[in-house]
């Protein structure tokens, strides 16, 4: 169990929505956004709800020597090359009085789809 939230759908007044799964947003020309226009008026809420509980989470690229190497810390603000590959950690939620976060760490290109 992760201290993020899985999901979070934004929702602005327009009724257009943007999704971020562990803080990453999804890129702007994952399907979810394109087959439904990014909006609520051509979408349910709940079928937009089921689609994001159905999809398989990305379990990012590997953690070998290579890759660990060229990743750069989030707060870098990377450009928008898709070979540019960050890290991407989520602290675990706090189960004991222990005073260390554990967390989980992915390995992403900044394209990374986050959700199949």
């Amino acid at each position: 169990m992760h201290s993020v939230p899985k999901y979070v759908v934004a929702v602005s007044s327009n009724l257009e929505f943007c999704i971020f799964v562990f803080n990453w947003p999804l890129p702007d020309c994952h399907y979810i956004y394109t087959e439904h226009e990014s909006s609520l008026k051509y979408l349910d809420v709940v079928e937009l709800l089921k689609q994001l509980k159905n999809a398989t989470l990305c379990k990012g690229l590997s953690k070998d020597d290579e890759v660990m190497s060229v990743a750069t810390a989030p707060t870098s603000k990377p450009g928008p090359n898709p070979t540019t590959i960050v890290r991407h950690t989520l602290h675990k939620a706090i189960q004991t009085q222990d005073p260390h976060f554990e967390v989980t760490l992915y390995y992403r290109s900044v394209s990374c789809d986050v959700l199949d």
